[in-house]
Protein backbone atom coordinates (compact mmCIF):
# COMPACT_ATOMS: atom_id res chain seq x y z
CA UNK A 1 0.00 0.00 0.00
CA UNK A 2 2.61 2.88 1.04
CA UNK A 3 4.68 1.77 -1.94
CA UNK A 4 1.84 2.36 -4.15
CA UNK A 5 1.39 5.84 -2.49
CA UNK A 6 5.10 6.35 -3.61
CA UNK A 7 4.63 5.47 -7.06
CA UNK A 8 1.13 7.75 -7.37
CA UNK A 9 2.89 10.60 -5.71
CA UNK A 10 6.05 10.10 -8.67
CA UNK A 11 8.41 9.00 -5.93
CA UNK A 12 11.11 7.06 -7.59
CA UNK A 13 13.84 4.92 -6.50
CA UNK A 14 16.51 6.94 -7.42
CA UNK A 15 14.98 9.82 -5.73
CA UNK A 16 14.32 7.74 -2.39
CA UNK A 17 18.21 6.38 -2.45
CA UNK A 18 19.38 10.35 -3.21
CA UNK A 19 17.38 11.70 -0.32
CA UNK A 20 18.29 8.57 1.79
CA UNK A 21 20.94 10.06 4.19
CA UNK A 22 17.84 13.38 4.51
CA UNK A 23 15.39 10.63 4.89
CA UNK A 24 13.55 10.10 8.32
CA UNK A 25 14.67 6.34 9.58
CA UNK A 26 10.80 5.35 8.96
CA UNK A 27 11.30 6.05 5.26
CA UNK A 28 14.33 4.13 5.03
CA UNK A 29 12.71 1.33 6.20
CA UNK A 30 9.58 0.92 3.78
CA UNK A 31 9.51 -2.09 2.46
CA UNK A 32 12.52 -3.65 4.60
CA UNK A 33 14.59 -1.06 0.79
CA UNK A 34 13.14 -3.39 -1.26
CA UNK A 35 11.91 -0.90 -3.79
CA UNK A 36 10.82 -2.33 -7.37
CA UNK A 37 12.82 -1.58 -10.59
CA UNK A 38 12.05 1.35 -12.22
CA UNK A 39 10.19 0.30 -15.37
CA UNK A 40 7.88 -1.83 -13.02
CA UNK A 41 6.95 1.58 -10.55
CA UNK A 42 6.25 3.16 -13.63
CA UNK A 43 3.66 0.20 -15.04
CA UNK A 44 2.24 0.26 -11.81
CA UNK A 45 1.59 4.49 -11.54
CA UNK A 46 0.55 4.14 -15.52
CA UNK A 47 -2.07 1.31 -14.29
CA UNK A 48 -3.49 3.38 -11.13
CA UNK A 49 -4.12 6.44 -13.83
CA UNK A 50 -5.64 4.19 -15.93
CA UNK A 51 -8.03 2.55 -12.97
CA UNK A 52 -8.46 6.58 -12.05
CA UNK A 53 -9.73 7.33 -15.62
CA UNK A 54 -12.10 4.53 -15.61
CA UNK A 55 -13.18 5.45 -12.39
CA UNK A 56 -14.30 8.68 -13.43
CA UNK A 57 -16.16 7.98 -16.37
CA UNK A 58 -17.94 5.09 -14.92
CA UNK A 59 -19.34 7.81 -11.91
CA UNK A 60 -19.74 10.30 -14.52
CA UNK A 61 -22.13 8.11 -16.54
CA UNK A 62 -25.25 8.04 -14.88
CA UNK A 63 -24.73 12.64 -14.69
CA UNK A 64 -24.35 12.59 -18.46
CA UNK A 65 -27.22 10.29 -19.55
CA UNK A 66 -29.02 12.66 -18.10
CA UNK A 67 -27.81 15.31 -18.96
CA UNK A 68 -28.17 13.47 -23.06
CA UNK A 69 -32.00 12.62 -21.75
CA UNK A 70 -32.78 16.71 -21.31
CA UNK A 71 -30.95 17.47 -24.49
CA UNK A 72 -33.10 15.04 -26.22
CA UNK A 73 -36.26 15.92 -24.80
CA UNK A 74 -35.44 19.97 -25.67
CA UNK A 75 -35.15 18.90 -28.77
CA UNK A 76 -37.81 17.06 -29.24
CA UNK A 77 -40.36 18.89 -27.14
CA UNK A 78 -39.15 21.95 -26.71
CA UNK A 79 -38.02 23.86 -23.64
CA UNK A 80 -40.00 24.22 -20.06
Amino acid sequence: MLAGLLVSAGVTRAQVLAQDQAAPPLVRQLNNGNWLPQKEAEALRDELFYQRAIHAYMTMLPALNVIGMRDGSEATFGKG
